[in-house]
């Protein structure tokens, strides 16, 4: 029977890890599950009533926009960042698969990622 060295997958973690904020930072902007910008936005229309252009609606309808695009980033980020969690072992035999051994050590880890080398 073969030897076997299963290690945590490091990077596992840390893209778990990553996910959970871009998650938890919709909360920090202050939107939940709605525009981050709709309080600033209704601060706005009630503030600036006395132009009865199109101007307002148009600003308005920009920085509406402007926070769903906020919000869908962060919630593109979480879904890719959970569906390469889902594609990750927890643990990684380096005895069978050397070649992944990279994914277990943090130092290395970090190597990859400062020369721009995921995969």
């Amino acid at each position: 029977m073969a030897e076997t060295d299963k290690r945590n997958n490091v990077l596992r973690d840390l893209l778990q890890t990553a996910a959970t904020a871009a998650a938890g930072s919709r909360y920090d902007l202050g939107a939940a599950y709605g525009n981050p910008l709709d309080g600033v936005v209704g601060r706005i229309e009630r503030a600036w009533i006395a132009d009865t252009s199109t101007v307002r609606q148009n600003f308005v309808d920009d920085l509406r926009g402007a926070g769903l695009g906020v919000r869908d980033a962060f919630d593109g980020q979480h879904d890719r960042l959970q569906d390469d969690v889902g594609h990750e072992p927890q643990e990684i035999d380096v005895a069978a698969e050397p070649h992944l051994e990279w994914k277990t050590d943090l130092g290395r880890i970090s190597a990859r990622a400062s020369s721009r080398v995921y995969h």
